[in-house]
Parts: C-alpha cells; sequence; structure tokens
C-alpha cells in the first residue's frame, strides 16, 4: 500500500524564507497536523544527540522514520570508504526507529559551478562506491536508494545513467525526484517520462516537488498498477 510521507528539507526551506532557524522536531510536529501524513523522512543524524532527539520527536507525533536523507562524497577514491563508514555509523543510531531506506545523494564536485561534472575514472569510483555501501546496509536490513538534483541530468545524464546501469538493482534502488529529473532535462516532461519508463522497477521512494513534474508522477502510477495488477 502506498502512504504519505513528509520530509525534513521543504521544512528546511520554509524555515529558512520565514528568516527562522530549522527545527527537525518542531518540523515534525507541525507535519503531524497534515491529515494522512503519517511517514517522516529527516536528515540522517550525524551525533547520537542528533539521533536522540529524533527518536524523541518521533515518539510525541507518532510519525514513523522508515527514512532518512543524506548527502555523501563518494566519488573520490581516497576518501569515499571513510564516507561510508560514517554514513553506517549514524544508521545503527536510527534503526531502533524503525528505519528501512537511506536515500543517498553523491555530492557534486560543487554545488554551484555549472560545469563542474565528474570524470569517467570519478563516476565508475562512485558507481562502486554505492555497490559497496548497498552491500553494507542491505546487511543491517536497510535499502539504498540513489537520489539526485538538476547537475545529474548534464551531458546526456552521464552520472544518472552510469549509476543505476552499473550498480546491482538488488543492492541500489531509485529515489525518484520527480522535480529534479525534469528541470535537470531542461523541463521537459519527455525525459522524465523516459526515466520512469526505463527505471520505474528500481523506483522505491517518489519525491513529487512541483506541479512541473505531474506527467512523470502520472506515468509512474500507471507503471506501478500494471505491474501489480491493482
Amino acid at each position: 500500500a502506498t502512504m504519505l510521507g513528509a520530509g525534513a528539507y521543504p521544512w528546511m526551506q520554509h524555515y529558512g524564507r520565514s528568516g527562522k532557524p530549522f527545527s527537525e522536531p518542531e518540523a515534525m510536529a507541525r507535519t503531524v497536523a497534515c491529515p494522512g501524513i503519517v511517514l517522516w523522512e529527516g536528515f540522517l543524524p550525524e551525533t547520537e544527540e542528533q539521533a536522540r532527539e529524533l527518536g524523541e520527536a518521533a515518539a510525541a507525533t507518532g510519525l514513523r522514520c522508515v527514512s532518512s536523507y543524506a548527502n555523501a562524497r563518494l566519488h573520490e577514491a581516497d576518501g569515499w570508504r571513510g564516507t561510508a563508514d560514517d554514513l553506517l555509523r549514524s544508521v545503527e543510531w536510527v534503526l531502533p526507529l524503525g528505519l528501512s531506506v537511506l536515500v543517498v545523494n553523491p555530492e557534486p564536485i560543487s554545488w554551484r559551478a555549472a560545469d563542474a561534472d565528474k570524470d569517467d575514472a570519478q563516476l565508475r569510483t562512485q558507481a562502486a562506491a554505492m555497490d559497496t555501501l548497498g552491500e553494507r546496509l542491505r546487511g543491517v536490513g536497510v535499502t539504498l536508494a540513489y537520489h539526485t538534483h538538476h547537475m545529474e541530468m548534464r551531458q546526456a545524464a552521464r552520472e544518472f545513467h552510469h549509476t543505476l546501469r552499473a550498480t546491482d538493482p538488488e543492492i541500489v534502488a531509485l529515489c525518484l525526484d520527480a522535480h529534479w529529473v525534469y528541470r535537470g532535462a531542461g523541463n521537459s516532461h519527455v525525459a522524465l517520462e523516459d526515466v520512469v519508463g526505463m527505471y520505474a522497477d528500481r523506483v522505491r521512494r517518489c519525491t513529487c516537488g512541483s506541479p512541473s513534474a505531474a506527467s512523470g508522477r502520472r506515468r509512474l502510477r500507471r507503471r506501478a498498477t500494471s505491474t501489480t495488477g491493482g
């Protein structure tokens, strides 16, 4: 059954526009007032104290913390193993809250530069790192889901496609962010629908942040219906 959830990132944007410091427990308390919202995707805690606060907020609101989000630098050959170790340590803190999916965005070389694209060696390193991370997460009962922004769609979407085609579908799932795929492809419904057509079977999470991405959401629902027969 499909369940609805909310995430920390949109709330962080809201707090930023309001000129207020972001508080994840407060955001969770405000989310629980929204009818139908039962799941919460917060930021993966970086400290045990943050994990404790998350657990207290989950207990107070009744929201289920089934997924967490993290950025991770995985394209550097001499650094990704340490990054994976850090992620696994944080995951251990959240497992008691019911964590089942870790959504990871492999960090870009630069968040701002429009031409800082990963080369072939870095793409191969990143894909191998994702496979290794996914295998380690599977060992503790957590699924790794690959998340992207618009920059992965540059250069014929080579980073997006290689990360998915070079990783094991049984180990690395996809968190489809319909808006970022649409936007990264030059506001193209066709590109979004093609991505859904190619990778729907790997989608474990779907983030629908923009009305402009509605065609992709509809196509994904159709694929899901035809697959399940429902």
